[in-house]
């Protein structure tokens, strides 16, 4: 079931856009270049750093929010 979401997804992107070669690979190329076992931790790591920096992001923005609408109560 979760392959055919993906699937779906795919499809409405490429009849959005056209292509999908504006994409670029998300993990780092040595990912490739190592034993599966290491390629795991780099992929995990990847994903780890992006976590961090979108709820950087979100905190920031959540902050501004806030200051903002602090003086109005």
């Amino acid at each position: 079931m979760k392959d055919a979401t993906v699937q779906e997804y795919s499809s409405n992107y490429k009849d959005r856009v056209g292509s999908d070669d504006r994409l670029v690979d998300w993990y780092p190329v040595t990912a490739s270049l190592v034993p599966e076992h290491q390629a795991r931790l780099i992929c995990q790591l990847t994903n780890a750093q992006y976590d961090g920096r979108l709820r950087a992001v979100y905190r920031t923005v959540v902050g501004l929010v806030a200051l903002v609408a602090l003086p109005c109560f």
